[in-house]
């Protein structure tokens, strides 16, 4: 378990935001997070990535799980180029690199000191988990996939547009490889193309992905479970296509139909939404969020 939600709450004075949030995260998960606005999503991520702490319960990560987060609105060195900013995720490495040349000098004049050769061997631990040799290579992947190409690489961060400067805060999150990765609406200022290898780069990660995005095309392509906000906690289902243990399938509630946007998404291999299929979509939602509420009234 990289991740477990216990009881979690959080409050803003007298407005309760969530509560009793149970839930769970394992590797290869792809959740994506959704929920109409105020519902706490932005609140939940800052909790996760230690930005805020709950009121009550707990979010308990795995022993030496590293997490990463792409935030909205988070800021680069302007004095790096763009090829620098991804160089900088290698920095523990090229230290390590730095250093083993030094100690190899020293143990070439000392070939016997247990010492040296220890301090060596987490050098080279350092690097082989980095894959630093293949620092250049894994870079150009990057940098290329998320639609920069090699003539803009010299171009300082500091003149990039805000679109620009997303995209290369993304990049450098994606080099990093965190055990998991967390996203706040990831595709804003993607291409089509961009985002198509987005979507295929998260369906391999080998860590876990949790990503909050109002593109439901998106969601439905990349992501295992859905997480709802809804109630002040969070209702887990399954993306269109998809089938889970313990989920309801597809069951957006018609509050995050309207949140995610249907019939104003970007059009997909070139195929807008069909506006009968749209209206269509979310008279169904509507129907199925109208027969939960009758249901749980003859519940109770």
């Amino acid at each position: 378990m990289l991740l477990e939600l216990q009881n979690l709450g959080k409050s803003f004075g007298e407005h309760e935001v969530l509560r009793d949030v149970n839930a769970g995260v394992e590797r290869g998960d792809r959740i994506g997070i959704i929920g109409a606005n105020g519902t706490g999503k932005t609140t939940l991520l800052r909790i996760l990535c230690g930005e805020s702490l709950p009121d009550a319960g707990d979010a308990a990560f795995g022993t030496g799980v590293t997490t990463g987060y792409l935030e909205q609105n988070a800021r680069l060195d302007p004095s790096l180029d763009i090829y620098a900013t991804m160089r900088l995720v290698f920095t523990p490495a090229l230290d390590a690199m730095q250093e083993m040349d030094a100690l190899q000098k020293q143990l070439a004049a000392d070939p016997h000191n247990a010492e040296l050769t220890e301090k060596i061997a987490h050098c080279t631990a350092v690097i082989d988990a980095m894959d630093a040799y293949n620092m250049d290579t894994q870079i150009k992947k990057v940098l290329n996939g998320m639609g920069f190409p090699a003539d803009t690489w010299t171009k300082l961060a500091g003149v990039l547009s805000g679109g620009e400067q997303t995209r290369l805060r993304l990049a450098r999150l994606l080099l990093e490889r965190p055990d998991l990765l967390i996203l706040d609406e990831p595709t804003n200022h993607l291409d089509l193309e961009t985002m198509e290898w987005l979507e295929n780069y998260l369906k391999a990660y080998r860590g876990a992905v949790l990503v909050v995005s109002h593109d439901r095309y998106f969601l439905d392509a990349v992501c295992t479970r859905i997480w709802e906000l809804r109630g002040k906690s969070i209702k887990t289902c399954c993306p269109a296509g998809r089938s889970g243990t313990g989920t309801s399938r597809g069951a957006y509630s018609f509050v995050a139909v309207v949140s995610l946007g249907i019939g104003v998404q970007p059009a997909r291999h070139n195929n807008a939404i069909p506006t009968k299929k749209v209206d269509r979509f979310l008279i169904m939602a509507l129907l199925i969020e109208i027969y939960r509420l009758i249901v749980d009234g003859c519940k109770n």
